[in-house]
């Protein structure tokens, strides 16, 4: 029976009895996994269409077909495993991918119309991150190695830093996290020649260093590639070698200074994939729309003055600070819960004063008695969709541990893709707020309120 040849665009989880002609056009190294003690490798394959697919091998299958999948090289692949890519390392349209494992059928083959020449890539030069607005890029680079750095550890996960470089001579720093600063690194640090030459693919910029690179987790890096961006690269690294060990030997031009709150990995996750604990403060990025919902609450918290740790004291007299041991005056700071809500679900979160003056333009002098006046209510009531890092941790009270969310940064979703169908799931805002005040327990006010999660099919 002839097989029956389809485009990786038509396979979905009930395909059965396939065949599929593609290139191997990325194949990372193998890791282990974190929710296994098994390996697992990604590949990422694309046929003569233009169409992508992500496929992955696991355990004792990676060194059976370690020589049958190699980089760049064209195959015919018959009745792969086709399973659903994890939200997480998902980064195609496509939420299907492929198990290749060593009873699936891999044969090496050429392929018209599907050589080196038609993988194509969109490289974004070191000097141009500056420029770079998006708030979600993902970028890919090609870059050579000044140097690796040592594995740190720093705020609860692991980073190599490394110095890279292209022709602009202008070097930046590529932040390798978690398993990236195991693997990839070992494998950069290793490299043959003096400045060798890779590409980072979906890479992130990062405040980490200012405006810099760092990895994701669907980030990928190719090592040894024949493409003609790369070999001008590596061409040039070597005719500059005496400059670029000068550059090397030097520190940057700027000084680079750690910025221990920045997510290591920053991808945008749905609100039911949230997670219900934590064992470390944890930033996750989600795309929502964010609106006050409940206008009996609080909008303001009294701290210390000096210490600014949240006080029991009423009133802007002076009150006895236990942390500092001495009487201090009593500070308003800006504290309100928002709800935020995509298509899966809805959550609560803090916004205390930072925010709450850099993005709805709110000042302490705006509350009164914990309220603020009507016109600021309802621009606080109006839904804005908006791309938000929470920080995620849990908080411990009367023996009770619960995850608790404050929003770490936010700004406007200015994309132009067709309205978020979860303003669906809002309920309309009161006309007036409720008078009758909530009382908070301040000792607990740097945190948020309990988060629920509540999902379409709750409802």
């Amino acid at each position: 029976m002839a097989p029956n040849i389809i485009p990786l665009k038509d396979i979905t989880l009930t395909t059965r009895n396939y065949t599929i002609q593609a290139m191997v056009i990325e194949k990372n190294i193998p890791r282990m996994s974190k929710t296994s003690s098994s390996l697992y490798q990604r590949i990422m394959l694309q046929d003569k269409e233009g169409n992508k697919m992500q496929a992955t091998v696991f355990g004792y299958n990676i060194k059976i077909l370690e020589s049958s999948l190699k980089l760049y090289h064209t195959y015919s692949i018959t009745n792969a495993t086709v399973g659903e890519t994890p939200e997480m390392f998902r980064f195609l349209e496509n939420k299907t991918q492929l198990s290749i494992n060593a009873r699936t059928p891999v044969e090496e083959m050429q392929i018209d119309g599907l050589t080196m020449r038609t993988i194509k890539y969109d490289f974004t030069p070191i000097a141009a991150l500056q420029q770079i607005k998006h708030p979600d890029p993902k970028l890919d680079v090609v870059f050579a190695i000044l140097n690796v750095g040592p594995r740190k550890f720093i705020n609860h996960s692991y980073v190599v830093d490394v110095r890279i470089v292209d022709q602009s001579f202008q070097p930046s720093i590529l932040s390798l996290w978690d398993q990236f600063s195991e693997y990839e690194a070992h494998a950069m640090a290793n490299l043959p020649g003096t400045f060798p030459v890779a590409i980072g693919l979906r890479l992130k910029t990062s405040k980490y260093y200012g405006r810099t690179l760092a990895t994701r987790n669907s980030s990928s890096f190719i090592f040894d590639v024949l493409i003609p961006e790369a070999t001008a690269l590596q061409s040039w690294a070597v005719a500059n070698t005496k400059k670029l060990r000068e550059l090397a030997a030097t520190e940057p031009t700027q000084v680079l200074i750690p910025n221990t709150e920045e997510n290591p990995e920053d991808d945008t996750i749905q609100i039911a994939n949230l997670p219900i604990s934590v064992d470390k403060t944890q930033y996750l990025n989600v795309q929502a729309i964010v609106r006050v919902t409940d206008f009996g609450q609080n909008f303001y918290y009294l701290a210390c003055s000096i210490c600014k740790k949240a006080t029991n004291a009423y009133g802007h007299e002076d009150f006895w600070c236990n942390y500092c041991n001495q009487k201090v005056p009593a500070l308003a700071k800006i504290k309100f819960n928002v709800q935020i809500t995509d298509p899966t679900g809805t959550i609560e979160a803090a916004i205390f004063s930072e925010i709450a003056a850099e993005f709805y333009n709110i000042t302490e002098a705006d509350a009164t008695n914990g309220q603020l006046a009507l016109p600021i209510l309802h621009m606080l009531a109006e839904p804005k969709k908006c791309l938000i890092t929470l920080k995620a941790y849990m908080h411990n009270y009367a023996g009770i541990s619960q995850l608790k969310f404050n929003v770490h940064t936010i700004s406007l979703d200015n994309s132009t893709e067709t309205e978020d169908r979860s303003e669906a799931l809002l309920v309309q805002p009161p006309n007036t707020p409720n008078k009758k005040s909530k009382k908070e327990d301040h000792n607990s006010s740097t945190s948020a309120s309990s988060p629920t999660i509540n999902t379409p099919s709750d409802k």
